[in-house]
């Protein structure tokens, strides 16, 4: 897994909380090993950013990748992100879309070059 990798479908779980007094929500998102996947666990930081009037996003992983991502916000029940960052060892540009499928399901894709 890395840049120029073949898709990977996977599932997972994501928990999130407020935090810092409210001004920022933490995520904890892990991933089970598969056949095509090691487990990876990601912890996220998300706010908004009055300056730039985008929301923000800076994640790091249990496999040693760092992002940071900003966003216009959602449009309808999608979000896309698009920053940059390191992944293993390699700087990356970087791209993802959560499109909210119900109260339960989001279906999440992630690239990077």
């Amino acid at each position: 897994m890395g840049p120029g990798s073949p898709e990977v479908l996977t599932k997972g779980n994501i928990k999130f909380k407020k935090a810092l007094g409210g001004f920022w929500i933490v995520g904890d998102y892990s991933i089970k090993k598969s056949k095509t996947m090691p487990a990876m666990n990601v912890l996220f930081y998300m706010g908004y950013d009055a300056g730039s009037k985008k929301f923000i996003v800076t994640q790091v992983d249990s496999m040693g990748s760092l992002v940071n991502e900003t966003s216009a916000g959602f449009q309808g029940d999608t979000i896309t992100w698009t920053g940059e960052g390191y992944m293993m060892g390699q700087k990356i540009k970087v791209r993802e879309k959560m499109i909210k499928k119900s109260d339960k399901e989001v279906f999440h894709t992630f690239e990077a070059d």
